[in-house]
């Protein structure tokens, strides 16, 4: 086998994206009485159960097991798939089942869609069944999927919109510190008298029911935004794409758009108070500010619905200077946002080919998720973890949206660039220390 040959078999098996079983957990680890069962192989269910384990609230980890075995993929495993659904409703008295195929029960051609039609008089819980096989379908495909069925199965059609009620559509109850995210935005939206109705997803059914109490559903990023497209036929209520809230401008974005279409005044000065706080904290770190932004080269790694909102505060509010975006799972209104930043952005699939970008850039810092750990290392450049899957870091208390958000950013980066430079030492030391033994 050439170079060329095993270089090229190895960015085929390297994909930026993960198969549609993943966006299937995604869109529902956030929908608190509900349960996901993964009928397919020991590996698939284990796969997701740690990466919804690992990223979203512990509290809600409701990934279960079909039980499929070997043998199984040659006589069949409806019978499995039957005991799992009636045993989850028996435990566990979900009001949601989400039956997930894998790989092998579609080379299979199990009846699943039969099977639970057979239960679905022994079970008060909703099932829905989404074909997740494998890489025939990308996680953006069937999150947005199972979002649409999971709205059509619940939502009412006889409630009456309220005014100044809103739904948020596309937040990922995965992402890091989506907790205090979540807090921050409903509370910036609520001193502008604007109340959240539902967050898909992270919230329950029965918020789901009552969805169409909303008069304007808000896509972030247009994450989602298909969803939205399904509401607005079946139920009349319109939608707005906004930017997610990183920072001044995007923040000021949402929340003017948000208040022209709800009719309502917007008040420039509604936030002056806390941007001005910012500005006052920065004060006390004026001197790492002054020495970090306005000559940082940077490349951004991350889903399309949030990394062009963190390009633009970085390069808009911090000065620094934005070498590479590369956006993975866009959804219909990437393309807006790839013309904007055209000269330095794409659309990532494949992970060799993106730390070869990445390399040939030489940027000094890495925003993006803890799977871009090892370009980071490779690179030697800082770090810092702003996207899905983020593994190695948590935090509940401090938002990465609006003008408190700007602080965490500003110190996380700081604080990276710090630990970059330990790294650093402790390499040199280490090697001192080998040459000292040799000697």
């Amino acid at each position: 086998m050439t170079t060329d040959a095993r270089t090229e078999r190895i960015e085929n098996l390297d994909p930026m994206h993960d198969c549609g079983l993943l966006g299937v957990v995604r869109a529902v680890c956030g929908l608190k009485d509900s349960v996901v069962i993964v009928h397919g192989r020991p590996g698939c269910h284990s796969g997701m159960l740690a990466l919804q384990a690992a990223t979203s609230s512990h509290k809600y980890v409701n990934v279960i097991f079909s039980g499929l075995r070997s043998e199984e993929m040659v006589t069949g495993g409806e019978a499995r798939l039957r005991r799992a659904i009636i045993n989850t409703y028996k435990v566990m008295k979900p009001r949601l089942i989400v039956v997930a195929s894998a790989s092998a029960v579609g080379i299979m051609g199990d009846d699943v869609d039969g099977v639970i039609r057979e239960v679905s008089s022994h079970v008060r819980s909703r099932i829905i069944h989404i074909q997740a096989h494998g890489y025939t379908k990308q996680e953006q495909t069937t999150y947005e999927e199972t979002l649409r069925e999971i709205c059509r199965t619940f939502m009412r059609r006889d409630l009456k919109p309220e005014k100044g009620l809103v739904n948020i559509i596309g937040f990922h109850a995965d992402e890091p510190h989506w907790y205090p995210d979540i807090l921050e935005m409903r509370r910036l939206l609520e001193k502008c008298g604007i109340k959240i109705n539902c967050i898909l997803t992270w919230t329950d059914t029965r918020k789901i029911e009552n969805i169409g109490k909303a008069c304007l559903n808000i896509v972030l990023g247009g994450e989602g935004i298909t969803v939205a497209e399904l509401i607005e036929k079946e139920l009349g209520i319109p939608y707005i794409v906004v930017p997610y809230p990183i920072g001044t401008v995007n923040t000021e974005e949402l929340l003017e758009k948000t208040c022209k279409e709800l009719n309502m005044k917007y008040e420039r000065n509604i936030l002056k108070r806390e941007y001005d706080n910012v500005r006052r904290r920065l004060r006390h770190i004026e001197t790492y500010v002054q020495g970090v932004y306005g000559v940082l080269r940077v490349a951004i790694i991350g889903e399309s619905w949030k990394a062009f909102y963190l390009a633009r505060f970085l390069e808009e509010e911090l000065g620094e200077t934005i070498e590479y975006v590369g956006a993975r799972l866009p959804n219909k209104y990437t393309e807006q946002e790839l013309s904007r930043w055209r000269e330095v952005s794409e659309i990532v699939i494949d992970r060799v080919k993106v730390y070869k970008k990445v390399r040939s850039i030489r940027p000094e810092i890495l925003y993006a998720s803890s799977y871009e750990r090892d370009i980071a290392l490779r690179l030697g450049v800082p770090l810092v973890r702003m996207f899905y899957p983020t593994v190695d870091e948590v935090d509940l208390s401090r938002p990465l949206v609006g003008p408190r958000g700007s602080l965490t950013i500003i110190e996380k980066t700081i604080n990276e660039l710090a630990r970059m430079q330990e790294k650093t030492e402790l390499a040199y030391l280490s090697k001192m220390e080998d040459t000292e033994i040799l000697g």
